[in-house]
Order: structure tokens, then C-alpha cells, then sequence
């Protein structure tokens, strides 16, 4: 959904850090908030970030294999 990053002036942009990761790009987002895809800075693994609307708080880290 990269095409539709730029409609969402709340969302994270690209390289932002987020704790141990690095925001790559949007992977959906809907009423409960942004899921993001990100890479972890020491590891390099990817992980799928839900952050809730208003930033208030982050729902959990999927880690990808």
C-alpha cells in the first residue's frame, strides 16, 4: 500500500525510528490505526508495528520468518 502512505498525514514517514526498528512502509491502515512494515536496526529482521490512532500507543510486533 505504499501508494497510499501519502494520504495519511499521521502516518510515520519512511526511516522514522520506532524504538529497535526503522518504519519501511505502510501495510494497512483503518479505523483501529497504521500497520507498518518494519526492520529491527541490530537484527535486520522484519517485523509488521499496529501504532492505534493518535500515536497513544502500539499494539504489538509480529516478527516475520
Amino acid at each position: 500500500m505504499q501508494d497510499d502512505w501519502s494520504d495519511r498525514r499521521d502516518a510515520l514517514p519512511r526511516g522514522c525510528p520506532l524504538r529497535d526498528y526503522a518504519i519501511e512502509e505502510v501495510l494497512g491502515h483503518g479505523g483501529f490505526g497504521i500497520v507498518y512494515k518494519a526492520r529491527h536496526s541490530e537484527w535486520g529482521q522484519i517485523a509488521a508495528i499496529r501504532i492505534g490512532e493518535g500515536w497513544t500507543w502500539v499494539s504489538g510486533v509480529a516478527m516475520v520468518s
